[in-house]
């Protein structure tokens, strides 16, 4: 009866009398599938049929009698720690479960695995193996790998660089309302790769796919008021440090970012400040050939 109320069929819709017949189901018979509708349904109600730990107790309920619609949940919730604990252990053993199954998010994430690497987890850089996965991934109709399709060819990495199959990928993506389609045809816009270049066309893209995911895009976007673009938009360094150094607040692990800020500092001729954040850039990677070779030569006047 949980299944007729959720989605209608052959009674009028009601989210609550679903969720009473789902946790009957999850309680009495530890059913799988309807602790993973107990959990479904607490988050959708912005919990307010039960607290964000009982909806996650339901869903590792769900989890450990392996229902498959749990995998890639579970993986997120230990990979982010949201209410478990963080442990990237975890997260991996939820995403191999998923893997197997041919969950296309499982399948995207062990791709980002290949192609970020993670010296946790024990897995090298792969590009073409990532490419491989991320391949499976969109043939289920993963968005995510889509778009990280279309990245891969503008960048050439685990590929041969083919803008006309960056486009067609990332096209594919935002036809279906993926926003970080948005960046990505920001950029093909923006540098003219294979499509005429259009410095307004990128602009609007690029603040779109800002407005809707600023965490995720405020280094990149940030970076944008640096470079500026050709007649359209021009550096605006104050606003590249404003942003970053607000990034760098909830991100200070990112060697890039005290960096780039250095390099703003530099074009506004302040190159006190531009020394303070080169430093701090080395004092995060030490080994970094560039970070060593700038502070060096600040060395003679600091």
């Amino acid at each position: 009866m949980g299944s007729a109320y959720q989605f209608g069929k052959g009674v009028e819709e009601n989210q609550e009398k679903a969720f009473e017949y789902y946790k009957i189901a999850a309680d009495k018979e530890n059913h799988p599938r309807s602790c993973y509708r107990v959990y479904e349904l607490i988050r959708a109600s912005s919990y307010k049929l039960g607290s964000k730990e009982e909806a996650y107790s339901y869903l590792y309920r769900s989890y450990i009698n392996d229902c498959d619609w749990s995998f890639g949940q579970v993986a997120y919730a230990y990979y982010e720690g949201v209410v478990y604990k963080k442990d990237l252990k975890k997260y991996l053993e939820a995403c191999k479960k998923g893997f197997d199954i041919g969950n296309a998010y499982c399948i995207s994430e062990i791709a980002d695995l290949y192609y970020y690497g993670n010296d946790e987890l024990k897995y090298k850089v792969d590009y073409k193996k990532a490419f491989e996965l991320y391949t499976m991934a969109y043939e289920k109709g993963n968005l995510y790998s889509t778009n990280k399709i279309a990245e891969m060819y503008i960048n050439g990495k685990g590929v041969k660089v083919n803008y006309d199959l960056a486009y067609k990928y990332a096209k594919e993506a935002l036809d279906k309302n993926y926003n970080r389609a948005k960046w990505t045809m920001a950029v093909l816009y923006h540098y003219g790769y294979g499509v005429n270049k259009d410095g307004n066309k990128a602009l609007k893209l690029y603040e779109e796919a800002y407005k809707n995911e600023k965490d995720l895009f405020q280094y990149d976007y940030a970076r944008l008021h640096f470079i500026g673009i050709e007649g359209v938009l021009k550096p605006n360094y104050e606003m590249a440090i404003k942003l970053l150094k607000e990034y760098f607040i909830n991100n200070p692990e990112k060697d890039k970012v005290p960096y780039l800020i250095g390099r703003c500092y530099d074009s506004l001729n302040d190159y006190y400040n531009s020394y303070k954040y080169y430093k701090k850039a080395l004092d995060i990677s030490p080994k970094h050939a560039t970070y060593n070779r700038v502070i060096s030569y600040y060395y003679e006047y600091f």
